[in-house]
């Protein structure tokens, strides 16, 4: 009992203290000409509670040149909504890292894995960063609605909402990738010159030939009534194309992506034909 009225003591003077310190910062301001327009807001922003933490959940390599995802719980919608998710909703977290800030924006992500589901409803919102540094990032989510929210250029624009004001960071450890996988050399960009370059090893990303490849081998796989299937050889030995047909809701043809990942090819084309 003792223990709790010394608890309550503690954090009545904790409480008086702040007051009186409000309270002498208004006088000072008042006593400067600032009006009561001015120290409202202010009066405000010192004694409000702070915005209680929304869930987020943060997957992904936490590692320079990672993508890292942050998904957000927010309004249940759906794709079909009276109030446009994509139009009506608007996300936006800045990341901060010293002197850098990057305001990335979101996006409705339905169940948070529609491209399994094709699930067109839910209540998550997400968005995806590459960190450029390692160290502590600091994130702020902005979320607001309204008409049209999402096409403003106006920061204020709408009203905000759910978990509008929720902050959190997270440490970005150096990337531990080599060989095929690029990513420790950075994201690529362009810088001027003939061929796009690393951020990070500053090395070029040197491209050659007509980015159309010819035949080396055809597979074609569907269940398409019109889509021919089968496997020829083609003579030309010069790469490996596929050609194949998404099957299922969200499923890929995974014969095709083992096909070409066993030949040690970065990249592939699609090809549909149709026959009559």
């Amino acid at each position: 009992m003792a223990q709790a009225c010394s608890t309550a003591a503690a954090r009545m003077v904790r409480r008086r203290r702040l007051y009186m310190s409000v309270r002498g910062t208004i006088a000072l301001l008042a006593s400067l000409g600032c009006g009561a327009g001015m120290v409202a807001p202010m009066l405000h922003a010192a004694t409000a509670k702070p915005r209680a933490a929304s869930t987020v959940r943060i997957v992904g390599e936490r590692k320079q040149w990672h993508d890292v995802q942050l998904t957000f719980a927010g309004p249940q919608t759906s794709e079909t909504a009276k109030l446009n998710p994509f139009l009506n909703y608007r996300l936006n977290v800045t990341f901060r890292h010293g002197a850098k800030v990057y305001v990335v924006p979101g996006y409705y992500a339905a169940d948070g894995n529609a491209a399994e589901t094709s699930a067109t409803a839910g209540n998550l919102w997400r968005v995806d960063f590459v960190p450029d540094e390692v160290g502590t990032w600091t994130y702020t989510a902005s979320f607001r609605t309204g008409p049209e929210v999402a096409v403003s250029l106006d920061p204020n624009a709408g009203t905000a909402t759910s978990f509008d004001g929720t902050r959190g960071a997270f440490t970005v450890a150096p990337s531990d990738k080599t060989g095929r996988d690029a990513r420790a050399n950075g994201m690529l960009r362009y810088v001027g010159k003939h061929f796009l370059q690393y951020a990070g090893s500053k090395r070029y990303l040197v491209m050659a030939g007509t980015q159309s490849p010819e035949n080396f081998r055809l597979i074609t796989s569907s269940t398409t009534p019109g889509i021919s299937a089968g496997r020829r050889a083609c003579p030309t030995p010069t790469s490996f194309i596929i050609t194949t047909r998404t099957s299922g809701t969200g499923s890929p043809a995974t014969p095709a992506g083992r096909a070409a990942r066993a030949r040690g090819l970065s990249a592939h084309s699609t090809i549909w034909r149709r026959r009559g």
